[in-house]
């Protein structure tokens, strides 16, 4: 953990070199691009880019690198009474930001995963599961001697002419073989797509039938539907959003229909748009599915 925040091994940091050439795009033309794009089947990886890209401000295009629901698709999948929370994570990345001294768009979003995806979710993540086995893990990356240290190298020595983390490969060019440290990224993805076409498929549709749909009030059943059709289609892959739905109809009847007839929204409101920024479990497999 940590050698992607410090080094730039992530796709969307060399995306964010792009981020000026797409400022000067009016924004009625920007959604236009997004929207045609959007109808286009598959090209996951590019709609993820366009839409952060094509964003007016730093902070929204940062949250939509992050995208379960990206700000167009919320537009449309929250019901009118829900319409306050897209918002979402922008302001928060916006607090981030404000806070970072340096000008360069990848050493800024460098920045800001090293204080929000990386402590609250890589780091969270790693140590529940080595905790619940007993094992106790370590991330020499993070020594705060290095961290520092990578905070003053040039963005040329993280991104040189398309290889990611080139510092870091340069460094273990004398301990790894070369298929080691040229191989393809990898995360740590599972087949949540598959099984959302298959043995997951009655759960899916068990947990966002249109009676529940209109039951809660959250969510604009047309649009849910339509996700589904086109994922269960092979049009589009919609497994990341669909599982993030799925989670929070879970999390509303383990923790809300429990504890008695509360009111659903209001209880769920701030849970819900957590999950729309892409903060349940599957995150990471969207994250990896992009960043290959």
């Amino acid at each position: 953990e940590g050698g992607d925040e410090l080094f730039a091994g992530y796709a969307r940091y060399a995306g964010e070199k792009l981020a000026p050439w797409f400022a000067w795009l009016p924004g009625p033309v920007a959604g236009l691009l997004r929207s045609g794009a959007a109808q286009l089947p598959g090209l996951r990886r590019q709609k993820i880019a366009l839409n952060a890209l094509t964003m007016p401000d730093e902070a929204t295009r940062h949250a939509n690198w992050f995208p379960m629901f990206n700000d167009d698709m919320k537009a449309r999948l929250l019901t009118d009474s829900m319409q306050a929370y897209r918002a979402g994570a922008a302001s928060v990345f916006g607090w981030h930001l404000q806070n970072c001294a340096v000008r360069s768009p990848v050493n800024r979003m460098l920045y800001v995963d090293s204080k929000l995806w990386l402590p609250d979710y890589l780091l969270l993540r790693g140590d529940k599961l080595t905790m619940a086995n007993s094992l106790e893990a370590r991330v020499p990356l993070l020594d705060h001697k290095l961290v520092e240290f990578a905070a003053t190298v040039p963005v040329s020595l993280k991104l040189h002419r398309g290889t990611r983390k080139y510092l870091l490969k340069k460094v273990a060019a004398g301990l790894l073989p070369d298929r080691i440290i040229n191989r393809k990224k990898q995360g740590f993805p599972i087949p949540i797509d598959h099984w959302l076409r298959t043995i997951a498929r009655p759960m899916m549709r068990d947990l966002l039938s249109e009676n529940t749909l209109r039951r809660r009030g959250l969510f604009d059943v047309s649009y849910v539907q339509n996700l589904i059709r086109m994922h269960e289609s092979g049009y589009a892959d919609h497994a990341t959003e669909l599982w993030g739905l799925m989670s929070v109809e879970m999390w509303l009847q383990r923790f809300v229909d429990s504890s008695g007839p509360a009111a659903v929204t209001s209880c769920s409101a701030s849970s819900t748009t957590a999950c729309m920024d892409g903060q349940p479990a599957l995150a990471e497999h969207h994250s990896n599915r992009y960043d290959g």
